[in-house]
């Protein structure tokens, strides 16, 4: 909890971000799952790192596919996804109000 006397609650507050990963069935591939994200804040230079198992999947430079803030956005479709996998998302990059760099991991498990 944030005090409201607190000098560093606005710092905080402007530094905080927030992801949010889904995943569904393909509606156009069969038997490929799409993976979804959304965030809460605008963002250049995002680079996201997946990891599940022994895979490791790299993706970057999509500032230019990404919607506003709050809106999800496509990520990546993957064949082979069971249920009880776990997979990380590492997202890095730089926030755009503040130009401070941002570092975000989400342990994801597939139900």
């Amino acid at each position: 909890m944030i005090k409201v006397n607190d000098p560093m609650a606005i710092w905080k507050t402007e530094h905080k971000i927030n992801f949010d990963v889904i995943h569904c069935d393909s509606c156009e591939f069969e038997r490929v799952t799409e993976f979804w994200f959304k965030i809460d804040k605008e963002v250049k230079d995002l680079k996201i790192i997946i990891n599940v198992e022994e895979f490791i999947d790299e993706i970057s430079e999509i500032d230019k596919m990404l919607n506003k803030k709050n809106e999800w956005n496509f990520l990546v479709g993957y064949e082979n996804v069971n249920q009880n996998q776990k997979w990380k998302f590492t997202f890095t990059g730089i926030l755009k109000k503040t130009s401070k760099p941002f570092h975000s991991i989400i342990d994801y498990k597939i139900y």
